[in-house]
C-alpha cells in the first residue's frame, strides 16, 4: 500500500512538471485555418474560454467561433484574439 502510495506522488509530480498550463500562443490566420481543417481538436481559447474555430476568413483576418459548451453561440472575433495552449 504505502508503495502504491509513493507511486501515484511520483506520476502526480511527473504530470504537473510535464503539463504545466502555459501562456497560449497569438494565432495567426494560417494556424487558425490549420486548426478550422484538422480533424484533431486543439486546445483554443478566446477571453479564456476554450472555443471551436469553425471558419476563417483570411482577408478580414477574423474566424467565426463558439464557446466548446456553447455551438449556437457563435461569433465572428479577430484570429489575433485568439490563444492556442
Amino acid at each position: 500500500m504505502i508503495r502504491h502510495a509513493y507511486i501515484l506522488v511520483k506520476h502526480d509530480k511527473y504530470y504537473e512538471r510535464h503539463h504545466q498550463k502555459k501562456a497560449g500562443v497569438l494565432m495567426n490566420t494560417q494556424r487558425a485555418q490549420e486548426i478550422a481543417a484538422s480533424p484533431i481538436m486543439a486546445n483554443v481559447t478566446y477571453n479564456g474560454e476554450r472555443i471551436y474555430i469553425e471558419q476563417v476568413d483570411e482577408q478580414s483576418g477574423t474566424a467565426l467561433i463558439h464557446p466548446l459548451h456553447a455551438p449556437n453561440n457563435k461569433q465572428r472575433v479577430a484570429v489575433s484574439s485568439l490563444q492556442e495552449h
